[in-house]
């Protein structure tokens, strides 16, 4: 959702900022992306932040919540809020097994009770937005995403997933100097007109 979201925005600065630097981009879900940094195997991660951890340095970035969406001829498409009890009988369509989304969404549906019937797993947010679009199923993805959908009505939860976008970094790692500049990069952006106007817009 990242990639789709906020990435390829503070990325293209980054790039114009320092064109002789290079970073080389992986993409993972944020599930993931917190074990490669605790493991050492990554620099830096855009990510939904965990709400705590003893060994990554965290620069939150922006909040924003998760929220459900369906189509907006679905049956729950003009309720103003629903809890997860509500959603057994529903098809699910989620992120893939590498995502923070996945993970929170299953587990509170065990809490109440029953396993969530998925349809479909994807790491390509346009793929799951049309089939939503169409009927097919709900999923739940960040409200800043989905707020200028057509076709889509988007549906705060009653049990409130409200998340941290941020960079993360192993402690104590000596870091490139790339990866040094994209953080500082990322500091002085965050706090811009720029990114202000991004925020407003996509929130």
């Amino acid at each position: 959702m990242i990639g789709a979201y906020l990435f390829p925005k503070i990325f293209k600065g980054f790039k114009n900022a320092y064109p002789h630097l290079e970073l080389h981009v992986r993409e993972e879900g944020s599930w993931a992306m917190v074990s490669l940094l605790e493991n050492g195997e990554l620099d830096l991660g855009l990510i939904i932040l965990p709400e705590q951890s003893e060994n990554l340095c965290m620069l939150p970035i922006t909040k924003d919540q998760i929220v459900l969406c369906v189509s907006e001829n679905h049956r729950f498409s003009q309720e103003k809020r629903i809890s997860l009890r509500q959603l057994e009988d529903e098809q699910f369509i989620l992120l893939k097994e590498d995502s923070y989304t996945r993970h929170k969404i299953i587990a509170l549906c065990n809490y109440y009770g029953f396993s969530p019937n998925i349809l479909l797993s994807s790491c390509q947010i346009e793929t799951i937005k049309e089939l939503v679009s169409n009927g097919l199923g709900i999923t739940f993805l960040m409200n800043g995403i989905t707020k200028k959908w057509d076709k889509i009505v988007s549906i705060q939860l009653e049990e409130p997933m409200n998340i941290t976008i941020g960079l993360a970094w192993q402690k104590d790692r000596c870091l490139s100097r790339a990866a040094q500049a994209f953080i500082g990069f990322v500091q002085n952006y965050t706090k811009s007109k720029e990114f202000a106007e991004i925020i407003n817009l996509e929130t």
